[in-house]
Order: structure tokens, then sequence, then C-alpha cells
């Protein structure tokens, strides 16, 4: 029953002739990041371009997504490197 709902979806959707658009996401962006406390804040706050909006809340203005990850993914290792 499952696979027969399948195959029939299938069909439809490749059949239905729309060509899918990839999305893209807006340019700038902006990241944002709240920690679990200020001592972690101290060390997201060194990354260059960080905008601190408290002792936990951060956010940063990318050029595009793929910077915005990079800072979020820092800003994540850095926090990580101080205990509770």
């Amino acid at each position: 029953m499952t696979a027969q709902k399948l195959r029939t979806a299938v069909r439809e959707g490749l059949q239905g002739g729309k060509t899918p658009r990839p999305f893209r996401a807006g340019s700038p962006c902006q990241v944002g990041l709240t920690v679990l406390n200020s001592a972690r804040g101290d060390a997201v706050d060194n990354l260059p371009g960080t905008m601190r909006h408290s002792g936990r809340t951060f956010s940063f203005r990318a050029g595009d997504v793929v910077e915005g990850y990079r800072w979020f993914r820092a800003a994540l290792a850095l926090a990580g490197t101080v205990g509770r």
C-alpha cells in the first residue's frame, strides 16, 4: 500500500513539468547566538565582527550564508572551551 503511494507520488512529481529552482539565501545575512553563561560569552566576544547585545547574546552580520555559518561554528567552538 505505502509502496504504491510512493510510486504514484514520484510519477506525478516527475510528470509535473515544472523545473524546481534551487533555494538561494539572501545576502547579506545576520546570524545570532545565545550562549549558556557570560564566561562563554567572553570567549565568543573575541571573534572579529561580533556584536555583543548582552552578557550571553551575540550577532554577526555576514556577507553570505557561508561566512555566517563559519562564524557560527567558530563561536560554538570558542564557547565550548569554557567550563560551566
